[in-house]
């Protein structure tokens, strides 16, 4: 589902959740929220944030950094 939404770069599940990665945030969210309707998912929350330093590392090597 969340493969077709525009601007999505990359995407995750993990305990139930989606965390979708992409530059276009208003455009992603438009249509996400517009395909869940179109395919009757319930969405029950939205969280937006900043990429982080790691976020940022990651994009660029396709590694995580080292703890």
């Amino acid at each position: 589902f969340y493969k077709t939404i525009a601007g999505v770069e990359r995407a995750q599940i993990s305990s139930g959740r989606i965390t979708v990665y992409t530059e276009h945030v208003s455009q992603t969210i438009s249509d996400l929220m517009e395909r869940a309707e179109e395919e009757g998912y319930k969405i029950d929350d939205i969280t937006v944030r900043d990429a982080t330093l790691e976020d940022v590392f990651l994009k660029l090597t396709g590694r995580r950094i080292r703890q």
